[in-house]
């Protein structure tokens, strides 16, 4: 899988460059849209907001950050855990997709205001204090020594194709990550050098773009990310989403240029493996579900396999598993997890994300 998609890269675009913003400017023009603001200086404004007791025994204090970016007013939502360590902590930081309030039950976390489909709005369960929480894993991440950051992507970009006219809603929300990391590393409790970022089906693809882009990134964790995210391009296996199908569905999502692209016959000169261009040597892990052949499993692991020669100038073996069965080699760069399963994110994920951080940070 990983020598055709390097064969079918280099055959069609003769593409060898080693020069990364090179490879930065094709990715930004040819499929993401670029839609940084150099210019613009982030302000932070700090907020307490108060202290939870989690069922399972962590302590923890909240935050939320205003930081305020051109136009925007966005709202981080920072959790920490309390410890007798004085030491810095390391830190997860991932987009949400109903609100803060929605990733825990504490209610003094302020609701979010941002836009949210209509059927989030409608669904009171889904929609209320801690409504999303058994998607992310909170107390295991406190209970490990990691603080927890987490921003409502509407208030970052809309996921609307009807409202969004803009479009690039992938580079946004990557660019809204990297606004995030701005504040963080001035946080004096968050150590600099472990600042992970991971991301859920659409948000892993936002999350791979930012770690690509942001050197201050010291790690990626992209499950189920799928096609505009470590899948490749080129579509090899049936059933997995094409490049047409995801710009048919969500022409929101990426530039204008990537729709020129739809035909299997037309793809663009850089494939997804050529990211780790831009994030080697710092370690990834890219998780699957075998049942989940929309975001094309298979392919994720040829990426994983094929992105090996950007890390070879740093390690003997960057990624060692032979087929994407084997057991993940956790203390490895560049890691594949595949569980049984569908599309979806369980604690078994979790628990996998935090091993992996843990590897490598601690």
């Amino acid at each position: 899988m990983q020598n055709t998609i390097i064969k079918n890269n280099e055959a069609r675009t003769g593409f060898q460059t080693e020069n990364k913003l090179e490879i930065q400017q094709l990715f930004l023009d040819h499929i993401y849209g670029d839609v940084r603001q150099p210019d613009v200086t982030p302000t932070f404004e700090k907020k307490e907001l108060g202290v939870k007791l989690f069922r399972k025994g962590a302590k923890a204090r909240f935050e939320e950050v205003t930081i305020f970016y051109g136009e925007k007013n966005l709202k981080l939502l920072l959790i920490k855990p309390i410890m007798e360590t004085q030491a810095k902590l390391p830190c997860f930081l991932f987009l949400n997709s109903r609100g803060n309030h929605t990733v825990t039950n504490c209610k003094f976390v302020p609701k979010s205001t941002a836009w949210a489909p209509k059927e989030t709005i409608a669904d009171k369960k889904q929609n209320k204090y801690g409504g999303h929480q058994t998607r992310f894993d909170v107390e295991s991440m406190l209970k490990n020594g990691y603080i927890v950051a987490t921003i409502h992507e509407s208030n970052i970009a809309v996921d609307n194709k009807d409202l969004n006219t803009d479009g690039c809603v992938i580079a946004r929300w990557a660019d809204g990550l990297s606004r995030c990391v701005d504040y963080l590393v001035t946080d004096t409790q968050i150590d600099n050098n472990k600042i992970a970022v991971t991301g859920f089906s659409r948000r892993a693809k936002a999350a791979t773009l930012a770690t690509a882009l942001d050197e201050r990134i010291a790690l990626l964790i992209a499950h189920q990310s799928g096609t505009g995210g470590l899948a490749p391009s080129l579509k090899i296996r049936a059933g997995a989403e094409t490049v047409e199908q995801i710009n048919e569905k969500f022409p929101h999502w990426f530039n204008e240029r990537f729709k020129s692209y739809n035909s299997s016959e037309n793809l663009p000169p850089v494939e997804q493996f050529d990211l780790f261009a831009l994030i080697s040597p710092r370690p990834v892990l890219a998780t699957s579900a075998r049942d989940d052949i929309w975001s094309d499993p298979v392919g994720t692991f040829g990426t994983m396999k094929a992105a090996t020669k950007y890390y070879e100038a740093s390690h003997v073996n960057p990624c060692p598993q032979a087929h994407m069965d084997d057991m993940p080699v956790l203390s490895s760069p560049l890691c594949y997890f595949l569980r049984d399963g569908d599309h979806g994110i369980t604690h078994c994920d979790w628990a996998k994300f935090i091993d992996f951080a843990n590897t490598h940070f601690k």
